[in-house]
């Protein structure tokens, strides 16, 4: 947890927090200090204190060139959000101290904003054809029974939604490969403890459509302060003729649009998803800079950023040759 703090008389006051870690990226591999991001939580935004954000990262860049630490002379800030103010501070101090720096993995992600007539975008953003055809799902579905979309806000119900977010993710692919929550005590027990601690400070809200009384799809959106990301979602596949799951991600988008104090959602998705391309077609710029901390590092910046760019790349032939 790296920490930076300003001491002022008997008192301190927090000025930057950024988990990090040492990572080896690219093929062949270079050693680089990365903030804790990674493709399923892909932002990497270090929390620094606006009233002094330029100071802040001067001295972090300054600090993590001291030899003493034993660190890596290449610091790898991925998954920025380039129009950000954290970024733009970044960028500047490595410009003043005269660092040499690097962009690199640049994409857009789906995302919502907040100046949006929402049955325009919807009808926009799927097409009359697709609008059409989620109306008919929702029609036929419910001529087979009660269909109900729900959002739990309260901290008692939250959980109780979450118990059945989890128990639908269990019966699906995820649970089948045993990759969902439920498959590990100890993440299904560190996610519920977070689920209700962001409850409890109106961070968490659940979002379910249920048929029959039973959920059929469930989203968990996190954030506060009208910017939120949804973090997970979940769907019966039985009923995936339906499309239970985009059913639900309209009908969120729907109340996202509608709510008096929402400013943005970043879908957190990968470039150009299945799904939340054609929801969300508002996008958000993420790329990745590298910064070498001293002269020596100079030379080894490029060559490690390409290395980095080419596993990428390596990794993308191989998913395109698997999926056939």
């Amino acid at each position: 947890m790296l920490c930076l703090w300003e001491t002022t008389g008997s008192g301190r006051s927090l000025r930057l927090f950024m988990p990090t870690r040492i990572n080896k990226v690219g093929f062949p591999k270079y050693k680089v200090l990365q903030p804790l991001s990674n493709e399923y939580m892909p932002i990497g935004t270090p929390l620094i204190d606006k009233d002094c954000s330029g100071e802040a990262c001067e001295t972090l860049l300054r600090l993590l060139s001291d030899p003493n630490l034993g660190l890596p002379h290449i610091i790898d800030f991925t998954h920025q959000r380039q129009t950000s103010e954290s970024f733009k501070s970044l960028q500047e101090a490595a410009l003043n101290l005269g660092l040499k720096t690097r962009q690199s993995t640049t994409q857009q992600r789906a995302a919502l904003f907040s100046n949006q007539n929402c049955d325009d975008y919807i009808r926009s953003s799927l097409g009359a054809k697709r609008t059409r055809e989620l109306n008919r799902q929702l029609r036929k579905l419910s001529e087979a029974g009660d269909v109900e979309f729900s959002v739990d806000k309260l901290e008692e119900d939250v959980l109780d939604a979450f118990e059945g977010f989890m128990t639908l993710e269990l019966k699906g692919w995820k649970g089948r490969r045993g990759t969902a929550l439920y498959n590990h005590k100890k993440i299904a027990a560190f996610s519920r403890q977070i689920v209700a601690e962001l409850a409890m400070k109106n961070g968490c809200e659940i979002y379910t459509f249920k048929h029959n009384q039973q959920i059929i799809a469930a989203l968990i959106m996190l954030g506060r302060d009208g910017h939120l990301v949804p973090w997970k979602m979940a769907y019966n596949e039985e009923l995936g003729r339906y499309s239970p799951g985009m059913q639900l991600m309209v009908k969120a988008t729907e109340s996202l649009t509608k709510h008096h104090d929402f400013i943005e959602a970043d879908s957190l998705a990968v470039q150009d998803h299945w799904m939340m391309n054609h929801i969300w077609t508002d996008r958000i710029t993420v790329t990745d800079m590298a910064i070498a901390l001293t002269p020596k590092a100079d030379s080894v910046l490029d060559k490690a950023m390409h290395s980095k760019t080419r596993l990428l790349g390596i990794r993308a032939y191989v998913k395109k040759l698997l999926r056939g």
